[in-house]
């Protein structure tokens, strides 16, 4: 029996790592030729986009990203955004940036500010499947509604159909109803349909008792042509909101 000379040994693992180079360098340019496709479609601003990780990971820095809707309607500011991503399982990317603050240009009844968010988006026949978010902290003002100190905060939107997404939140804060000053869990739950650009749904809100867990309020929430609206009262036009 001929066993591989020592020689041949070392050209083949220079060749393995030569041809895992090019791979990395081919996703990576990918990687980066899509992120900068995508920051120009939706009219997002950055100081300047990186790409590292070689040779266990793909890691992406997009710095000072801004985005203005192209009607000027909405604002949407982050701290830098951190991409990872295997590359050698392409179809999973987990983002992080430790702050998102939206508002309405010229309006201040809506605003949020979330600190620290993880998310997790899973890919599936080139459609986004899945998105899994964690964040630390929220703030929100819908209206009259000026909800402080949001914690534990965990949303999750999952395909079903082309056009079906399940929608899950939940959070913990202490300051959603008037008339309890105990922390309660606040659970939304339902399912929206994406159809000839029109948002439609039903979702349910339920805000619970954290330390008893009896549930102290909950209604339906609608969503119609984009507009939510709660105990038939319009919050929120998300086609104002999301008009990029």
């Amino acid at each position: 029996m001929k066993f591989i000379s020592f020689n041949k040994i070392i050209l083949l693992v220079i060749l393995i790592l030569a041809l895992y180079s090019l791979y990395w360098l081919f996703i990576s340019f990918q990687l980066k030729t899509q992120l900068v496709s995508n920051l120009n479609k939706y009219n997002v601003s950055y100081k300047s986009l990186k790409v590292t990780g070689y040779p266990y990971r793909l890691s992406a820095l997009i710095e000072s990203p801004n985005l203005v809707s192209l009607q000027g309607v909405s604002i949407i500011k982050l701290d830098d955004v951190n991409i990872n991503m295997n590359p050698i399982d392409v179809s999973k990317l987990m983002i992080s940036t430790n702050r998102l603050m939206g508002s309405e240009k010229n309006n201040d009844s809506f605003n949020f500010l979330i600190n620290e968010i993880q998310l997790r988006l899973s890919m599936a026949d080139d459609q986004l499947n899945e998105i899994y978010s964690i964040a630390n902290n929220m703030n929100l003002r819908i209206k009259e509604y000026n909800i402080q100190n949001i914690n534990k905060i965990i949303f999750k939107i999952s395909r079903v159909t082309d056009e079906e997404f399940k929608i899950f939140l939940t959070a913990v804060t202490s300051s959603v109803l008037d008339s309890f000053n105990g922390d309660v869990r606040v659970i939304l739950e339902g399912s929206l349909t994406n159809s000839n650009q029109s948002l439609n749904g039903s979702l349910q809100l339920d805000v619970i008792d954290e330390s008893s867990n009896n549930n102290l309020f909950s209604t339906p929430i609608m969503v119609n042509n984009g507009i939510v609206s709660l105990l038939f009262i319009p919050l929120v036009d998300l086609r104002d909101l999301f008009s990029f």
